[in-house]
């Protein structure tokens, strides 16, 4: 199982992705406009596999 967490901020919206085995932390710069963009650019960035995506 993979566990993402997404905090959207500021200037960077940061992004923690556990597969398991490992950690990744990445940071994003946020757009303010639409946050829901920076989510997804994130997501794209993690190279997460859609299989593994479930939308809360």
């Amino acid at each position: 199982m993979i566990v993402l967490g997404v905090d959207i901020r500021g200037a960077f919206t940061d992004f923690v992705m556990f597969d398991g085995k490992k950690l990744k932390i990445i940071k994003i710069i946020s757009t303010p406009h639409n946050p829901a963009e920076a989510v997804f650019n994130g997501i794209g960035s993690l190279k997460m596999p859609e299989r593994c995506l479930h939308w809360v």
